[in-house]
């Protein structure tokens, strides 16, 4: 959902599934980001 596949074409995919299983999905995924530093860019570091 946060990459190219919207909700309805998940949801396609995945009949089975609710639309409330998707966002509960998609609220875990945000309020638990992976572990370690951030893959893009290196902002401690100042443009020179």
């Amino acid at each position: 959902m946060d990459g190219s596949e919207t909700l309805s074409e998940l949801m396609e995919d995945y009949p089975h599934v609710t639309e409330e299983a998707f966002e509960a999905a998609l609220i875990y995924a945000r309020s638990h980001p992976p572990p370690g530093r951030p893959t893009a860019g290196k902002p401690w570091r100042k443009a020179s």
